[in-house]
């Protein structure tokens, strides 16, 4: 999803940490005021986006959990 100008995806809480400490993203807040362990939220650097989508939806897709 998009969210803020950023492109938000759900992966485990281990890919979401390496993701951050990489520096390609930041922890996820729904505006809720708490970080969401399962998102991360990308800037714009687009070119890892479709290969993020994939690992994302391979994570959500009914049967693989």
């Amino acid at each position: 999803m998009l969210a803020r100008g950023k492109f938000v995806v759900k992966r485990p809480q281990q890919r979401v940490n390496e993701l951050v400490s990489g520096g390609l993203g930041e922890h996820f807040d729904s505006g809720q005021g708490h970080l969401m362990k399962e998102w991360v939220a990308l800037g714009t650097n687009e070119e890892n986006w479709i290969e993020l989508a994939k690992e994302a939806y391979t994570f959500v897709k009914p049967g693989k959990r």
